[in-house]
This record gives C-alpha cells, sequence and structure tokens, in this order.
C-alpha cells in the first residue's frame, strides 16, 4: 500500500511520489504522467449488497516524470482531482441504482463502474487536449475552475473511507 495515495482535498502530490523510471513507461514520453483511478469493493450479505468500497487513488509506482515545473505538478494534480470526481459520480449513480434495485447484484455495479470509467477515459484526453498537457494556460485555468466547481457541487458524495452503503436496504 507504500505505492498508493488515496485522494484527500488536504493532500497534495508532490514530485516525489512519481517514482516510475519514464524510460521504462508505457506509451509516449510526456513531461510527465500520472496514473490514477478508481477501485472498488461490493460487500455483500448473502446476495445482496450492503455497501461498497470505492476509493480513488494515485499509484507512485506508475506515475513518473520527465520534465519538473510547477505548471507540470499543477496539471498532474488536476488530473488526479478529476478522477475523485469520476470516483463521486459512481458512487452517487451506484447508490441511487442500489435505491431503485435493492436487490441490485455485483454485475449491475460492474456495468455502471465500466459506463463510468469509459466517461472518465474521455474526459481526462480531453483534458490533456484542450489545455496542451497544462502548455495552454488559458485552457488549464478553465479546466481547474471546472473540476473545483465539480468536487465542490459532489461533496455529498465525498467520503474519508470510501464507503457507500446501500441505501435500497431498509
Amino acid at each position: 500500500m507504500d505505492s498508493f495515495i488515496f485522494w484527500d482535498k488536504d493532500i497534495k502530490l508532490k514530485w516525489k511520489y512519481f517514482e516510475q523510471n519514464p524510460k521504462k513507461a508505457e506509451g509516449p514520453l510526456r513531461e510527465a504522467s500520472t496514473y490514477a483511478g478508481e477501485a472498488y469493493k461490493c460487500i455483500t450479505d448473502g446476495e445482496k449488497i450492503t455497501s461498497i468500497l470505492l476509493i480513488c487513488y494515485f499509484d507512485k509506482s506508475r506515475s513518473y516524470v520527465y520534465k519538473k515545473s510547477d505548471e507540470n505538478l499543477k496539471h498532474e494534480q488536476l488530473h488526479f482531482d478529476r478522477e475523485e470526481t469520476w470516483a463521486r459520480t459512481m458512487r452517487k449513480e451506484m447508490s441511487e441504482y442500489m435505491k431503485m434495485h435493492p436487490d441490485a447484484k455485483v454485475s449491475d455495479m460492474d456495468s455502471i463502474y465500466h459506463a463510468v470509467f469509459a466517461r472518465d477515459d474521455v474526459d481526462q484526453a480531453t483534458y490533456d487536449s484542450e489545455t496542451e498537457h497544462g502548455a495552454n494556460t488559458a485552457e488549464q485555468a478553465k479546466w481547474e475552475k471546472k473540476i473545483e466547481d465539480e468536487l465542490h457541487a459532489m461533496d455529498e458524495w465525498a467520503t474519508t473511507d470510501g464507503v457507500v452503503l446501500n441505501p435500497g436496504l431498509k
């Protein structure tokens, strides 16, 4: 677990967390690369889901820096913050589904996870494209505001432990 940082509004990324050697990274070499995502596990009582553990993480061992700058670090931090907005979206959509379907199955949560993850993937690519990986400062500022606003708007779905209870169970 030393390789992971779980998203927290009070923890900001530092270059020392980018531990992967850039020469060993997969794909095109960039000035920096953040490997972040969501992981979840359904907790069941027999066949019914009682809760879901869903966390947003940064993987130090798969993130690298080739060129350090304040702008690059700010851009990479926003990738991580953006992942948290998608984690909150997953928590919300899973919770709403369980509220409507108290007998929801793990496969239902898998479907929601993969659908949201696909939207996240496109969104992260759009962020990099529009900001030119942070080089376009005007677009970077727009995304900073957008992500800040979305995090605030989804405060209800922020958790310190990642747990979402099944609202459909009484």
